[in-house]
């Protein structure tokens, strides 16, 4: 659930913007009066490690749960 929470506000916040930013790095948004920040896109990074983290978490759960069915 937190990958999907990341990811929303990296495209939110930065994959919409990218070709917009300034040599400051920088894009002031005129209709919403907010200024959006290159930096925004280290967002990927915690998005991408939560995504990891879920799909080594499910695939453990399902193997527990499989070994815990085939002992009699």
């Amino acid at each position: 659930m937190a990958a999907v929470l990341f990811g929303f506000f990296y495209y939110a916040l930065y994959w919409r913007y990218r070709g917009l930013f300034n040599e400051e790095g920088r894009y002031l948004d005129p209709q919403e009066l907010v200024v959006h920040h290159a930096q925004d896109a280290v967002l990927a990074v915690p998005a991408g490690l939560f995504a990891l983290l879920a799909i080594v978490l499910f695939v453990a759960g399902r193997l527990h749960r499989r070994s815990e069915t085939e002992t009699p």
